[in-house]
């Protein structure tokens, strides 16, 4: 698959200077975003994003780890629309939401479960 380039990046700058920790003016503009990506969610998200450009009839998510300015993986929902401008040019529109907090509790609350499951199988002797 052909790697996605930002050409003509526009956006706010609060929500990437917000969650990811990049200004436009530092490491994001004129990089290939698949640089930011993990590396285990590149072949899903190209595919998705390629999917996205060829079908401007469908509006798509994924979710996928993002790198941080920080270094650290931030896991991001993003939705991508396929849209054109008044003159006939082709806009790709990423909405974004960083839902790291979110995966976050989803494993704990995995592990509560699963704490709990064990312990319904104690008998009252082993509980205590």
């Amino acid at each position: 698959m052909t790697s996605l380039i930002v050409i003509n990046l526009t956006f706010s700058m609060q929500p990437v200077k917000g969650f990811l920790g990049y200004s436009l003016n530092e490491e994001y503009l004129h990089h290939n975003l698949i640089e930011f990506i993990h590396p285990d969610d590149i072949d899903a998200f190209e595919r998705v994003f390629t999917e996205a450009f060829n079908n401007s009839t469908k509006n798509l998510s994924i979710v996928y780890r993002h790198r941080h300015k920080d270094g650290n993986w931030r896991f991001i929902n993003s939705r991508i629309s396929n849209l054109f401008n008044k003159t006939g040019n082709r806009l790709i529109l990423l909405n974004s939401l960083d839902i790291s907090e979110w995966k976050e509790l989803e494993a704990t609350l995995r592990d509560a479960r699963s704490y709990i499951k064990e312990y319904e199988f104690l008998d009252d002797e082993q509980r205590s």
